[in-house]
């Protein structure tokens, strides 16, 4: 339910052993395919080939009945990544102890990138705890590097930037931090504050689960109140996906 008109985005998802545990996704309706290529021009043999496998992983995974939070997180990002249209760039930064980019940089979202990242999703074995703030300090790092060639730089404001990095970050995750060099909740909004007066990011945030029955909040459950803060604090929209 999350739209955004950016065309440089980063993904944030969580891969924690916390993400599977039981969850269901929403009803919703099937994201649109990308519009051919403009003046009729036909794809490449190889972004024909990548376009109709990215089709047959992205219906499969529509048929799956969601059962874990983890199997929640596929669902919506691979229907995501292939609704991609051509003109964004695009990473993922999966975390969870540790956080580990897809990419080193933005790339276009091509048939063929977009197979690739939908089949590194799809093989995701969730485990280890949850290391928040390390990978969004990892995403902002992306924000200011450009595409690859010469940068172009913003001077109207009371810094440079390069234009062509990241402008808007999509957070999944299932829980508050526990590992990493920022734990504690409070910590990591005031990062995100100031990582946010030069960088300008809007972060769109996605809570997924909810406290099982008999769970202790502090415990099993995810902080819905922390997680709408980050969103808040960068013009960026929350929703929660509850069991």
């Amino acid at each position: 339910g999350l739209a955004t008109r950016s065309t440089r985005l980063v993904f944030i998802l969580d891969r924690t052993g916390s993400m599977e545990a039981p969850g269901t996704g929403p009803p919703r309706t099937p994201f649109p395919t990308p519009p051919e290529p403009a003046g009729g021009e036909a794809l490449p043999p190889a972004e024909k080939a990548a376009r109709g496998e990215a089709a047959r992983l992205r219906d499969k995974w529509e048929r799956i009945a969601a059962r874990t939070r983890m199997d929640v997180a596929k669902k919506e990002f691979i229907a995501a990544a292939f609704a991609l249209p051509p003109e964004v760039r695009f990473n993922v930064v999966w975390f969870e102890g540790t956080p580990d980019p897809w990419r080193q940089e933005l790339v276009p979202a091509t048939w063929a990138n977009k197979l690739d990242c939908m089949k590194a999703a799809d093989a995701i074995r969730p485990s280890g705890s949850t290391n928040l703030w390390d990978a969004l300090e990892l995403a902002y790092k992306m924000v200011g590097r450009p595409p690859s060639g010469n940068p172009v730089l913003d001077r109207k404001a009371d810094y440079a930037t390069a234009t062509g990095g990241a402008d808007t970050f999509f957070l999944m995750t299932d829980g508050r931090p526990t590992e990493g060099r920022l734990q504690d909740p409070a910590e990591v909004i005031t990062e995100v504050r100031k990582a946010n007066r030069l960088r300008r990011v809007a972060i769109h945030v996605v809570c997924v689960g909810d406290t099982p029955p008999g769970g202790d909040p502090l415990l099993d459950g995810p902080d819905p109140v922390f997680l709408r803060r980050i969103a808040e604090e960068t013009g960026g929209a929350f929703t929660h996906l509850r069991e």
